[in-house]
This record gives C-alpha cells, structure tokens and sequence, in this order.
C-alpha cells in the first residue's frame, strides 16, 4: 500500500482529501502545518507521495518542498502544491521552489487521484534508478577491486619471474666462480706447503754456508741483501695466508648466493634462521660495509624453522638493502643495522632495525603497499616490502610488522610459526606453486 502525507492547515479539507485518498487504497498521513510534516518525513521514510497546502502557518508550501527535496535526496518524494490560485505565474514559483506538481483546490479529487497516480509512477522509475545506480556502484567497486587483485598478481608473478631468473642466473654465476676459486685456493696450499720444505732446505744451507770460503760467504749475504730476503721470508707466509682467507670469504659468498638465489627441490624444509641471516649478511656486505656497522644479536639456541629457506633469505636481504638505503639517506658517517633473532611463542622472531633517515608518519600505513618506495624515482621498485608481507603472510602464515620515527630510525620485524600448520599434505602443493 502507498503511503501518501496530506499537509493542510484546514482541518474540514484534509479530512475529506483523506477518506477520499483512503477509498482509493492509499495509507494517508496528515500534518496541520509544514513543519510537522517535515519531521512526519524525517521519521517515516515510506512515504512517497506529499499533497501539500500552499499557504500555511509556521511554513509555506513552497519552502516544505524545497526542504523536503533537501531531507530525501537518498529516496525521492513526490511534492503536489494544492493551492486555490490559478494563476501562471504562482505554478512556475511552486516548480521552482521544489514542487513536482500542481493542483487547484476543488471538491473533485478524481484529478488528484490521478495525479497522484503518475507520481507514484515517477517515485517507482526514480526508486529503479537509484536502485541500479547502487548496484553500478557496488559492480564498479568489484571491478576496481578485481583491476587491482590482478595488477597486484601481475606484479607478483613479475616479479617472481624475475627474480626466478636473477636466481638461476646467480647460482650459475656461483657455479662458474667457484671452480677457478678452488684451483687459486688448492695452488696456494700447495705453495705454503712447499714453502716451508724451501724454508727447511734454507735453514740446513745457512748451516752449510758457514764452512764456505769468506769471499763465496759476501757474495751470498750480498745477494740476499738485494733480494731482501729476511723481509720475504716473513711477507710470503702472511701474504699466502692473506690469499686463503680472501679465497675463503670468496667461497662463503659464493655459497650464500648460492644457498639465497638457487630453488631446491623441496623449498619448504627446516632451516636454521641463524645462518639464513649469515648468508644474507654476507651477500649485502658490499652495500653496507662502507658506512654502516652490523651488529647480530642471534639467539645460538634458537630452534630449527619449517619454511622456504630461499623465500625468508630474500625477505632479510631485502630488508637490510631497505635498511642500508635508509642509513645512506640520513647524516650519519657511520649507521648502525641490528639482526635479531628471538624465539617468542609459538614462533620465532626476525627483526632488523636501523638508525637510518626514517619516514613520516602519514607514510608508515603504506610501506606495505605495492610499488610504494620512499626512495628517489628510478631507485626502487617499491615491489619489495610488498612481495616480503606476501612471502611471510600469505604463503608462511606468520606475522610482519614496521615502525619508524622519522630522523630517528626504522624497524621491521616478522614472525615465522615453529608448527608446520600452513603446509599439510593437502596444500603443500599449493603452497610450493608459489615460490620463486
């Protein structure tokens, strides 16, 4: 049923408009004044139709309209002005202020009727546009939604590809470093080795030398003077030990890049998170080791971690590379990165932390978001805090969290669960279809 507001001060007409409007199977309303109908509008949103007297106390016709239009901008109402005036001039004022139609006054009110009637039509059609405006809203916030899901997993796999490339690319690069490093390497021990059997046949022909003729005796010592010979009996073996521990970082780097870059077959395994960050330390040492000093505060007793050894090294060489940027952006001659490791929980806790430049607080919500980056244009991808919440969110159901205080300092730390809960049988198939 209708439901239709009568506003009219005389109280003999708005009976008889409303047992006239009743017998024809509306629900009538009624209000002595405009501003009671005004608040009869305010409260009862299922009113559709307004038959509305022109002149009133308190409020007139036209401004109730103009009002009315103004509280039912969500859902439309139908104003009828009823005014016993014919005149033109007073139907365009009525229009103007607000009112959808008017009416002269009469005791036939077959002709309000039916006005009435096209009204309700109008109320239907504007219902129907609002309505399927509120599902194109609704469908074109889907849309958005969806463009983004998708830009989202296009940069995803993007990325993923590339760094599935960079990482093949890398542990060949390893490869191939390694096996002339392993001949520098073994040539080496082989010329300390046969150094000191020189050094033994050195020491048995000093002995000798003392019997020689005083002359041959100048001429030797003449000799060894030229060559410096005490200076390189001291500078060769520390020269060569020198050439072993260089060759030995060589090798720690190459297998860390090989450990962080190269995909197992199994990924998902129990590793120690200790030498996760070791490694990742090592790979980035070129990055920070010219201002910045690393400090690691790793729990030695810590509990192996079921997870993507690769997957959680890229997170951490991620966020020291962020946190290095950041010591390089500040005034500080010398920046200081913290890695720590804490066993908290049901989990274990990785945070980095830096004394870097920081960033203000109305950027901190967005450090998460895809192609976000506070560093220079053509410096950063913005891909990389985004692609580490995904890393350890969605495929390591664990926890990642920053803070940062702008000229202060930045902190990021994540948490990885002891339990194997996000790799059962069932989805760890599903699970690995994710990994770079």
């Amino acid at each position: 049923m209708n439901k239709v507001l009568i506003v009219e001060d005389s109280r003999f007409f708005r009976n008889a408009i409303k047992r006239t409007l009743t017998d024809f199977g509306y629900e009538v309303v009624e209000a002595s004044d405009g501003q009671e109908g005004l608040e009869l509008l305010m409260v009862d949103p299922e009113i559709e139709v307004a038959v509305v007297d022109w002149n009133m106390p308190r409020l007139a016709g036209p401004e109730f309209c103009q009002r009315a239009k103004i509280l039912r901008q969500e859902s439309f109402i139908y104003c009828i002005l009823f005014t016993s005036e014919n005149e033109t001039r007073r139907l365009i004022e009525g229009i103007d202020a607000g009112a959808d139609d008017y009416i002269v006054k009469s005791k036939d009110f077959d002709e309000l009727h039916a006005r009435i009637r096209a009204g309700l039509r109008i109320v239907q059609l504007q219902q129907k546009l609002q309505h399927e405006k509120e599902q194109l809203k609704e469908t074109n916030e889907t849309l958005q939604r969806t463009a983004y899901e998708l830009k989202e997993k296009e940069m995803k796999l993007a990325q993923r590809s590339r760094l599935e490339s960079i990482g093949s690319l890398a542990a060949g690069v390893a490869h191939e470093i390694n096996t002339p490093v392993q001949f520098i390497r073994d040539n080496t021990l082989f010329v300390r080795e046969e150094l000191k059997n020189l050094s033994a046949l050195y020491t048995a022909f000093e002995e000798v030398l003392t019997t020689l003729p005083e002359e041959q005796r100048e001429h030797i010592e003449a000799l060894k003077r030229l060559l410096d010979f005490d200076y390189l009996a001291v500078e060769i073996p520390l020269a060569l030990e020198q050439t072993l521990n260089g060759v030995g970082s060589i090798s720690n780097i190459v297998r860390s890049v090989k450990e962080i870059s190269r995909p197992s077959a199994d990924q998902y395994k129990s590793c120690d998170l200790n030498q996760v960050i070791r490694d990742a330390v090592a790979i980035t040492r070129g990055e920070w080791k010219k201002r910045t000093r690393m400090k690691l505060d790793l729990d030695e007793e810590l509990e192996e971690v079921f997870c993507s050894q690769v997957e959680v090294g890229q997170v951490i060489v991620q966020l020291i590379s962020n946190a290095s940027s950041a010591i390089k952006r500040s005034d500080k001659l010398c920046g200081e990165i913290c890695i720590s490791t804490l066993r908290e929980h049901e989990g274990v806790r990785i945070t980095v932390s830096d004394n870097g430049c920081g960033i203000s607080g109305e950027l901190k919500q967005r450090v998460f978001d895809p192609f976000f980056t506070t560093q220079d244009v053509g410096e950063g991808s913005g891909n990389g805090l985004a692609l580490a919440y995904a890393t350890i969110v969605d495929r390591h159901k664990g926890e990642i969290a920053f803070e940062s205080t702008e000229g202060v300092g930045s902190s990021c730390w994540f948490t990885l669960p002891m339990k194997e809960k996000y790799c059962s049988k069932e989805n760890l198939k599903e699970v690995n279809c994710h990994i770079v």
